[in-house]
């Protein structure tokens, strides 16, 4: 994800005097998964979150994963009440320079070249999608605006005209896979609330 909570800057900081810090995990560490089933999604860092809570890893990625990307379903989607109504491959917007390892025994829902796209742990139930389902034209400007000169950005060499355009083609069409994701998850958390 672009940006990074305070706590997390302070520890990026860290890092770059060269300690090992896992810059996405607050100070007092990671709660637990609540005992009972909770609906959860996670988008990129969220998605990171539950993964680790969850007991999976997170670690970089070998090149920053910034603008469309194709996203490829993997069969487990199929029957997934949120990923199985997309297109078993579309172009999806990315902005991360970590990749997840999702927890033992969950089922990998998506790929792209790069990573890990998405993971659903059922048990809880959780997902984790790693690109960014919510993301609108003017947020992809202003993160475009905002992080262009971020380190990871700069490596990624982003051609932002280019970015900008695409997602101008491309925004419509994401917004309503966005849109169907998220009603999927609504409505089959608002099952499991029910049934409670």
């Amino acid at each position: 994800c672009r940006g990074r909570p305070p706590a997390a800057r302070r520890r990026a900081q860290s890092r770059e005097r060269g300690e090992e810090v896992l810059e996405w995990v607050p100070p007092e560490g990671l709660p637990p998964p609540p005992r009972q089933p909770h609906a959860a999604l996670g988008v990129c860092l969220g998605a990171q979150l539950l993964a680790e809570v969850a007991g999976g890893r997170v670690t970089r990625t070998h090149a920053p994963e910034i603008g469309w990307r194709s996203v490829q379903l993997e069969p487990a989607a199929g029957r997934d009440p949120l990923l199985g109504s997309l297109p078993e491959r579309f172009e999806g917007f990315q902005w991360h320079s970590y990749q997840l390892t999702p927890p033992p025994g969950a089922s990998v829902l998506a790929r792209s070249a790069a990573c890990r796209q998405a993971f659903r742990v059922a048990r809880a139930p959780w997902w984790g999608i790693q690109f960014h389902a919510e993301v609108t034209g003017e947020s992809i400007d202003g993160w475009s605006d905002d992080y262009r000169s971020y380190p990871d950005a700069v490596a990624a060499a982003i051609d932002w005209t280019a970015l900008r355009d695409a997602s101008r083609r491309q925004i419509g069409r994401w917004n309503s896979l966005g849109a169907q994701l998220y009603a999927g998850f609504l409505e089959h958390a608002g099952t499991l609330a029910a049934a409670r």
